[in-house]
């Protein structure tokens, strides 16, 4: 996520760890992200389908803008920049 902050003009929110978790459905490791609340504006479902035909379009040019975005990313390949602790039923990585 920090690679396509600093190589992108996409708006991400900080990171304050990620991992797996078995707790939901035993012997199953579902990853999971916890992050700041970001600053932007939320998009709900309802506020799409009451949207006037600009907003969409709008909407959709902003996604396409951030998947060409993402598409030109080379991403890197090395040591990640975490420590992994296992707790209970989750696999935590906390970012320094």
């Amino acid at each position: 996520m920090r690679y396509v902050n600093y190589n992108t003009r996409i708006t991400i929110p900080p990171v304050i760890a990620n991992g797996t978790s078995d707790a939901l459905i035993d012997g199953v490791e579902i990853p999971f992200v916890i992050m700041n609340l970001g600053s932007e504006q939320q998009v709900h479902a309802r506020t799409f389908i009451f949207a006037v035909k600009s907003q969409r379009e709008q909407l959709y040019s902003d996604l396409i803008d951030m998947f060409a975005q993402l598409r030109m990313l080379e991403f890197p390949t090395g040591v990640r920049s975490y420590q992994k602790r296992k707790t209970n039923h989750y696999s935590v990585r906390f970012f320094q």
